[in-house]
């Protein structure tokens, strides 16, 4: 109540654990409020929205190449993603697991020293694998607790040394100007708060089409071996679907949106060796192509994870078919050079327009499906149910 008409509050990002009827509980979340005055600029009132970040920290991942990684913190250092999830938001669960404590030379950007860092790093957990990473550092430009964002891109060091000097120069460039542009997004981000509430939807949306316009490729076919398809690329396919179902058979016709995420598959992984890992996706993707229909839409959005949508679905039974299709494609063995492997997916599925009106919502939905088919027993299919995502677990 204290900020001038027309002015933004930003909260510190932490993990949701107000207890109520939303779907964000126990998720990624930051508070946006703006007081609303009356024509005298007095206060009247305020509004506050609740804004689940798992569907911005998909779209900054999305189109990455599974060599890097995504090191985002907030202005003290915690780690925000991380690819051990358990130390991501270490403070919430009591501890801090902190940026400048794995890589060294950001703690000038945690104390404001410095606004973008460098870095080769060689020791801990990189001495066998070492890793070039760029960190840039911006301070929140609007009245929050969060004094700044962090946001680090990583790579393998051997990948770098194997181009050629000026791609390498050029790599750089494209990986400092891309954490920027990803930083300086969440500004506008905020201050679209000012306007009425529905129009948060749109701010979001921008953000999504503003991130795609970095330069990254549109049109990508998808091959049979792998599933090369940029999931920008798949939203614009589901939009113009969306788009069609709404103009013409209307109440007659859904869409199913399916998140698919492999179970265990990191200690695979981590004990067969990162080349049998790749192979394994490989195999995977394919699989999942043969599963659905050409006219279907599919992507890898993830090191493990994937996304297929199937239009013309008259009834939910349909789509938990396609579901049980993919799953249990999976699910049979496979062979991977001289080894065979056995893997399962957990299967979350949304459906247009009952579970959303749009993809943003859609994603969401569908993401949350797939979590809970995780906690109830993997290897299975979960619908979104309203109720149950909104309600505490038990």
């Amino acid at each position: 109540m204290k900020l001038p008409a027309g002015g933004t509050y930003l909260s510190r990002i932490v993990i949701n654990h107000e207890r109520g009827a939303h779907s964000g509980l126990e998720q990624p979340t930051v508070l946006l409020a703006t007081p609303v005055s009356d024509r005298q600029g007095r206060a009247l009132g305020v509004v506050v929205i609740n804004v689940g970040l798992n569907g911005t920290f998909a779209l900054l991942a999305a189109d990455l190449p599974k060599e890097f990684q995504l090191f985002p913190a907030n202005g003290q250092g915690d780690f925000l993603i991380y690819p051990d999830r358990s130390k991501t938001f270490g403070f919430d669960r009591g501890r801090r697991v902190l940026v400048q404590d794995e890589f060294a030379a950001t703690r000038d950007l945690v104390d404001g020293k410095a606004d973008q860092v460098l870095i080769e790093a060689k020791e801990g957990r990189y001495v066998e694998a070492p890793m070039v990473a760029a960190f840039i550092g911006r301070r929140v430009q609007t009245a929050s607790d969060e004094s700044a964002l962090i946001l680090g891109l990583a790579q393998p060091l051997a990948a770098v040394l194997d181009r050629a000097d000026k791609l390498g120069a050029a790599t750089l460039q494209i990986v400092i100007g891309f954490c920027l542009a990803c930083v300086l997004l969440a500004v506008p981000l905020a201050r679209a708060v000012t306007r009425p509430i529905n129009s948060m939807s749109v701010a979001v949306q921008r953000f999504a089409d503003q991130h795609r316009a970095e330069g990254l490729p549109l049109e990508r076919r998808v091959e049979i071996g792998v599933l090369a398809c940029s999931f920008n690329r798949m939203q614009d396919q589901i939009r113009q679907q969306l788009a069609e179902l709404r103009q013409s058979r209307r109440g007659l016709e859904h869409l199913a949106l399916m998140f698919i995420d492999l179970d265990k598959f990191k200690p695979i992984n981590d004990s067969l060796g990162h080349a049998v890992g790749d192979l394994l996706l490989e195999e995977i993707a394919g699989r999942v192509r043969k599963a659905i229909r050409d006219s279907d839409t599919a992507a890898r959005i993830g090191g493990d994870e994937f996304v297929a949508a199937r239009r013309a679905i008259q009834q939910s039974e349909d789509a938990m078919t396609v579901a049980e299709k993919v799953r249990l494609a999976i699910l049979e063995p496979f062979a991977v050079g001289d080894r065979s492997v056995a893997v399962s997916a957990s299967i979350g599925i949304a459906l247009y327009p009952d579970d959303g009106a749009d993809m943003l919502e859609l994603s969401q939905h569908a993401d949350e499906a797939m979590y809970r088919a995780k906690q109830q027993r993997r290897d299975t299919v979960a619908f979104y149910q309203a109720a149950v995502e909104a309600s505490p677990t038990t």
